[in-house]
């Protein structure tokens, strides 16, 4: 009798759970909208000009000590120069002074824009929208192929 009681129990149960999988439901982890690195709604545009930014992708990561903080929004050619141009979340302050650096987490990774804030900020000036970053204030990062040598 208590036998009878469980599997009672038990077959709604099951009969629940192995529905979508017998019906053919095509949900999976696939179909899940994965996130993307960006600023968000609320951010600011600082660019960047590197002297080589060749695998540098376009919405590549852009962090600050080791958080994200932003993402690449557009990389234009000028000059024999690449201005990237970054959106930074707007809750980010960074002062006058700071300094971008293209790196890799791995020799094979992605590549992502380190920013670097001053450790003695000479002012209390921050950066706005609009900002230029120039080549004294970045550097880009060991090519594989530089490694690999």
């Amino acid at each position: 009798m208590n036998r009878r009681r469980v599997l009672r129990r038990l077959v709604p149960v099951l009969v629940v759970l192995l529905l979508p999988l017998m019906s053919g439901c095509s949900a999976s982890l696939l179909n899940l909208p994965l996130p993307a690195p960006g600023a968000g709604d609320h951010s600011y545009r600082l660019t960047a000009v590197f002297r080589d930014a060749l695998n540098l992708p376009e919405s590549a990561h852009v962090k600050l000590g080791g958080d994200d903080v932003g993402a690449v929004q557009e990389i234009v050619p000028r000059n024999y120069t690449a201005r990237v141009t970054l959106a930074v979340r707007s809750d980010v302050v960074l002062p006058v002074g700071t300094t971008a650096e293209l790196r890799q987490a791995t020799p094979l990774g992605e590549i992502f824009v380190a920013l670097h804030p001053p450790a003695h900020p000479a002012t209390a000036a921050v950066l706005r929208d609009g900002d230029l970053l120039d080549l004294a204030h970045t550097e880009t990062a060991t090519s594989v192929e530089d490694l690999l040598v």
